[in-house]
C-alpha cells in the first residue's frame, strides 16, 4: 500500500507540475504570439491576393495587425485564447475575381456577404470545403455563371439565408435544393433559370421566405404543393413565366405578409380563399390573364396595405366590403374591365392613400364626401365613365400629391378646396365636361410643375396668382373658352419661361462655352441665393470634377437677375434634341451603341469614384451631351441637389424628370445610385426605341412599363426604332434588355453602373464577332 500511496502522489505531482509549465510556457510566450497575424487573418490574406482590388478597398488588411479584427468588414468574437473571425461583410468594394476560397478556411465563419461585386466563374464543391459553419451566404448582384451549386445542402448544412440574385445562374434549380435542412430565406431573383418551378421547394419547411422572381423559367403553373410550407411569410414569384390559375390552396399559408404573383401568365379567378390569407399585407397579381371578379371578403384581411390585381381582364363590379379593410392604403385595379360606381364605403377608408383606377369602364359620379377621411395622395381615375362634380373634399388632408381625372364625364366648377391643396405636383382633367372659372388659388399652387386643363369649357382667364406656382413646367390650356391676357406674373415662372435655355458665349481667353440660364425673376437678384446660399460653393466643388464622359462646369456667376451656370460646350447639343427635337437628326446604331456606352462610363465615374460618391438626380437625354464626334458626356450632374439646398418646397428637383423618376421614390421620397441608374435605362431605351419617355402614344404608361408590356405581348420587333438598320437587331435586343434591367421595378435587380459596362461591352464584342459592319447599310449622320 505504501508503494502504491507514494506512486499516487508522484502522479499527481507530475500532472501539476505540467500543468504549471503549460501556464507559464503560455504566459511567457504570449506577447511574443500577439506581434504575428493569426492564422485567421492569414487566411484573409490569401483571399486577397486571390482577388483584384481596383479601388483599394481592402488596403487596412495588413499582414503587420495582431489580428483582423478591425478591418474592413471583419467581425470577430473573442475566445479564451485568440480572437476568432465570425463575420464578413465585403459587399459593394468593387471587387473582381472568382469565389475566394481561402474563406472557407475561417472554421468559425458563420455569416459571409460578398454581394454587389464584380465576382465571376462559376461555383464549384472545393471552393466551398470547410465553409461548414456558415449560416449565412449572400452572392448577390455578381457575375456568377454556370448552374445553381446544387453541392450547398451538403457542404453548408447550417445554411439559414442563401441569396444568389441577380447573377447569370442558368439551367433549373437542382432537386438537392429541396434538401436544406434550416433554410429560412431563398432568394433566386434575376437570374437565367430555366425548368419549371419545382414542387420540391415545399419540403423546406422551416422557409420564411422565398423568391424566384425574374427566371425565365419554362412556362409551368403554380405548384400547390407550396401551400405546405406553412411557416412562409414571403412568396415573391414574379415574372417567372407561371400559367394555369392561382391554386386555392395558397389560402392554407396563415403566416403569409407578402404574395407577388405579377408579371406572370396566370388565367382564372382569383379565388376566394385569399380572403382567409390573415397575415397578409401586400398582395400583387398585377400584369397577369386572369378573368371574373374581385372576389369578397378582403375586408377581413386587418393587416392588407396593397392590393393591386391591376393589367389583367377582371369584370364586374368593385365589392362594396373592399374599402372596409383596415388598414388597406394602396388599391390598384387599373386596366380590367370593371363597371359601376366606385363603392361609397371608399370614405370609410381611413388610411387609403393611393387609388389608381384608370383605364376601366366604371361610371356614375363619386361619392360626395370621397377623399374627406382618407390621406390620399395619389388619385388616378382617369379614362372611364365617371360623371359628377369633383368632391369638395378630395384633397382629404392635404396630402395629395397627383390627381388625374382625365378623359371622363365631369362636369360643373373646380371646388374652391382644390386652391388649398398645397401639396399637388402634378394635376390632369382635360377631356371632361369641366366649366366655370377656375379658382385663383387653384393657379398659383406652389409645387405643381403639370397642369393640364385642356378639352373643357373653362371661362375666365388666367390669375395673377400663378406667380406662386413657382415649379410650373408644362401648361396645357387649349381646347377652353379662356379670354383675356396673359398675366406678366407668369414671366417670373423661371421653369416655365427661359429657363433652360443655352447660349454660346466666347470668354476672354476664347474659349467657347455654354450658358445656362438657372433661375431668373425679373427685378429680383437675391431669390436664387434664398433658396441656398451654398449653391456657388457647391458648383465650385462640382467643378473639380474631370472626365473624358463627363461635362466641364466652369463656374456659377450673376448677371443682372439672374443666376447663369457655365459649361464646357458641346456643338451637336443634347441626345434628346437629336431623337426628338427639331433638329431631325438620326443617329445610326452604331452612334447610339456609343453613346449609351459613354454615358455609362460618366455616370460610372461619379458613382463609383468620386469620394463621396455622386448621385446625379436627374439623367435624362437631354443632360447626355454630344462633341464633335458625337461622343456622349453627362452634363448637370450633383446640379439638382445643389439648387434644392435646404428649402423643403423644392423636393420636387431632387425627383427627377417626369418619365425618369424610379418608382420607389414615389414612397421613399430619396434617391440614391440605384435612382440614377433607373433614369440610365430610360436613356437605353429612348436610345432602342427612338421615343420619348412619355408620349400620348404609350397612354398612362412610362416608356420602360410600355416597352415591357409590348414586348411581352406583341413582341419586340414593336418597340424597336424603325429608322434603325435591322442587320443590328441582334445587338439592339441585348441592349434593350439591359436598359429593361436597369429600369426595373425593384431597385434590387437593378446592375452597378460598373456591372451596366461590362454587359454592354460584352454586347458590342460578341456583335464584332457575330456581324461586321460592313453587312450593314449605314446610316450617315445628316449634316
Amino acid at each position: 500500500m505504501g508503494h502504491y500511496k507514494s506512486f499516487k502522489l508522484s502522479t499527481e505531482n507530475t500532472t501539476a507540475m505540467a500543468a504549471f509549465l503549460s501556464l507559464f510556457l503560455l504566459f511567457c510566450f504570449l506577447p511574443c504570439r500577439s506581434l504575428s497575424l493569426t492564422q485567421d487573418g492569414l487566411h484573409l490574406l490569401d483571399a486577397k491576393s486571390s482577388l483584384d482590388d481596383p479601388d483599394s478597398s481592402l488596403d487596412d488588411w495588413s499582414p503587420s495587425d495582431a489580428t483582423p479584427c478591425n478591418w474592413t468588414g471583419v467581425t470577430c468574437a473573442s475566445p479564451p485564447l485568440f480572437p476568432a473571425v465570425t463575420a464578413l461583410d465585403l459587399s459593394d468594394l468593387g471587387l473582381v475575381g472568382p469565389f475566394p476560397s481561402p474563406l472557407c478556411r475561417l472554421l468559425d465563419l458563420s455569416s459571409l456577404s460578398l454581394s454587389l461585386n464584380s465576382l465571376n466563374s462559376s461555383l464549384s464543391s472545393a471552393s466551398f470545403l470547410g465553409c461548414y459553419s456558415l449560416t449565412r451566404l449572400d452572392l448577390s448582384q455578381n457575375s456568377f455563371t454556370g448552374p445553381l451549386p446544387a453541392f450547398l445542402p451538403s457542404l453548408l448544412p447550417r445554411l439559414s439565408y442563401l441569396d444568389l440574385s441577380v447573377n447569370n445562374f442558368s439551367g433549373p434549380i437542382p432537386s438537392s435544393f429541396g434538401q436544406f435542412a434550416s433554410l429560412r430565406s431563398l432568394s433566386l431573383v434575376g437570374n437565367l433559370l430555366s425548368g419549371p418551378v419545382p414542387a420540391f421547394l415545399s419540403n423546406l419547411s422551416s422557409l420564411h421566405e422565398l423568391n424566384l422572381s425574374y427566371n425565365p423559367f419554362t412556362p409551368t403553373p403554380l405548384p400547390p404543393s407550396l401551400a405546405n410550407l406553412t411557416s412562409l411569410r414571403v412568396l415573391w414569384l414574379a415574372s417567372c413565366n407561371l400559367i394555369g390559375s392561382i391554386p386555392p390552396s395558397l389560402g392554407r399559408l396563415s403566416n403569409l405578409t407578402d404574395l407577388d404573383l405579377s408579371y406572370n401568365s396566370i388565367s382564372g379567378d382569383i379565388p376566394n380563399s385569399l380572403a382567409v390569407l390573415s397575415s397578409v399585407v401586400q398582395i400583387e397579381l398585377y400584369s397577369n390573364n386572369l378573368t371574373g371578379p374581385v372576389p369578397s371578403g378582403l375586408s377581413n384581411l386587418t393587416e392588407l396595405r396593397l392590393f393591386d390585381a391591376s393589367m389583367n381582364q377582371l369584370s364586374g363590379q368593385i365589392p362594396e366590403d373592399v374599402f372596409l379593410a383596415p388598414s388597406l392604403e394602396s388599391f390598384h385595379l387599373y386596366e380590367n374591365n370593371l363597371t359601376g360606381a366606385i363603392p361609397s364605403t371608399i370614405t370609410r377608408c381611413d388610411n387609403l392613400a393611393e387609388l389608381r383606377l384608370f383605364s376601366n369602364q366604371l361610371d356614375g359620379p363619386l361619392p360626395a364626401d370621397f377623399g374627406k377621411n382618407s390621406p390620399l395622395s395619389f388619385v388616378d381615375l382617369s379614362d372611364n365613365l365617371l360623371s359628377g362634380e369633383i368632391p369638395a373634399g378630395i384633397c382629404g388632408g392635404d396630402m395629395l400629391d397627383q390627381l388625374l381625372l382625365l378623359d371622363n364625364m365631369f362636369s360643373g366648377s373646380l371646388p374652391e378646396s382644390l386652391g388649398q391643396c398645397s401639396t399637388l405636383t402634378r394635376v390632369r382633367l382635360l377631356n371632361n365636361r369641366l366649366s366655370g372659372e377656375v379658382p385663383p388659388a387653384f393657379w398659383g399652387l406652389p409645387h405643381v410643375w403639370l397642369l393640364e386643363l385642356a378639352g373643357n369649357s373653362f371661362t375666365g382667364g388666367i390669375s395673377p396668382a400663378i406667380s406662386g406656382a413657382t415649379n410650373l413646367s408644362k401648361l396645357v390650356i387649349s381646347n377652353n373658352q379662356f379670354e383675356g391676357r396673359i398675366p406678366e406674373e407668369m414671366g417670373a415662372l423661371s421653369n416655365l419661361g427661359a429657363s433652360g435655355k443655352v447660349y454660346k458665349a466666347v470668354l476672354s481667353n476664347g474659349e467657347v462655352v455654354a450658358v445656362k440660364k438657372l433661375w431668373e425673376t425679373p427685378g429680383k437678384t437675391d431669390v436664387f441665393q434664398s433658396v441656398d446660399d451654398g449653391f456657388e460653393a457647391e458648383v465650385a466643388t462640382l467643378g473639380k470634377i474631370r472626365h473624358k464622359n463627363i461635362v466641364k462646369l466652369w463656374c456659377c456667376c450673376t448677371q443682372k437677375d439672374c443666376k447663369l451656370l457655365v459649361y464646357e460646350y458641346m456643338p451637336h447639343g443634347s441626345l434628346g434634341d437629336l431623337l426628338h427635337g427639331s433638329k431631325g437628326r438620326l443617329l445610326d446604331w452604331p452612334t447610339r451603341y456609343k453613346i449609351a456606352v459613354d454615358a455609362a462610363e460618366g455616370l460610372s465615374y461619379l458613382h463609383h469614384d468620386c469620394v463621396p460618391p455622386i448621385v446625379h438626380r436627374d439623367i435624362k437625354s437631354n443632360n447626355i451631351l454630344l462633341d464633335d464626334e458625337f461622343g456622349a458626356k453627362v452634363a448637370d450632374f450633383g446640379v439638382a441637389k445643389a439648387i434644392v439646398g435646404k428649402d423643403p418646397k423644392s423636393m420636387s428637383i431632387v425627383a427627377g424628370s417626369c418619365g425618369y423618376i424610379a418608382p420607389e421614390y414615389a414612397y421613399t421620397l430619396r434617391v440614391n445610385e440605384k435612382s440614377d441608374i433607373y433614369s440610365y435605362g430610360v436613356v437605353i431605351l429612348e436610345l432602342v426605341t427612338g421615343r420619348r419617355p412619355v408620349d400620348p402614344e404609350l397612354g398612362e404608361k412610362d416608356l420602360a412599363r410600355w416597352v415591357q408590356s409590348t414586348v411581352e405581348q406583341k413582341g419586340v420587333d414593336h418597340v424597336l426604332d424603325p429608322k434603325l438598320d435591322v442587320c443590328y437587331k441582334e445587338e439592339m435586343c441585348k441592349v434593350l434588355d439591359i436598359g429593361l434591367l436597369c429600369a426595373s421595378i425593384l431597385p434590387i435587380i437593378r446592375p452597378s453602373m460598373r456591372m451596366v459596362i461590362k454587359m454592354l461591352l460584352e454586347v458590342g464584342s460578341e456583335n464584332k464577332q457575330l456581324k461586321p459592319a460592313k453587312d450593314c447599310n449605314q446610316v450617315s449622320l445628316l449634316p
